[in-house]
């Protein structure tokens, strides 16, 4: 099932993170990203406007998590709905946002919703936990490593 983020809402609703820093926005990312890895799924956090001076770029891929940014002009709201409008199966999606009004028009699509309090509990939950090994793939690196070690390379 896709999950789609309204990436400024939820920094909004995040403890320690500011919509007026950069930084949030990436913390933002890996702490979707660490969660995805645990947890699973496709997730596509939109924001609003351009991406500013940072390593994150228009439209950027990290692992099973994808960063989109709205452009000039145009809301991440706006262009989440737009996604929803466009899907064959809205119904299959889920979106994370506390925006009243995106919330109505993704009700009103068939997408299910889930507000920034929830997936802040929900991934605050799975950060306390402690990782099990089998919840931890290894990196590409990290087998090569291995392999190295048991003379394996």
């Amino acid at each position: 099932m896709p999950f789609i983020v309204d990436g400024n809402n939820l920094i909004g609703l995040t403890a320690g993170l500011s919509l007026r820093d950069e930084k949030s926005r990436q913390i933002l990312v890996q702490r979707i990203c660490a969660y995805q890895r645990r947890k699973g799924g496709k997730y596509a956090v939109y924001f609003d406007g351009e991406p500013r001076v940072g390593p994150m770029q228009r439209d950027s891929r990290l692992g099973g998590v994808s960063v989109r940014f709205s452009g000039h002009g145009v809301s991440a709201d706006d262009s989440i709905k737009m996604v929803l409008r466009r899907a064959a199966h809205p119904k299959e999606y889920t979106v994370i946002s506390s925006d009243r009004e995106l919330l109505t028009e993704c009700k009103h699509l068939g997408a299910r919703q889930m507000s920034c309090v929830e997936f802040n509990r929900a991934m605050g939950r799975l950060e306390s936990e402690p990782l099990r090994k089998w919840e931890s793939p290894l990196s590409r690196s990290e087998v090569e490593e291995w392999l190295k070690v048991f003379g394996e390379k």
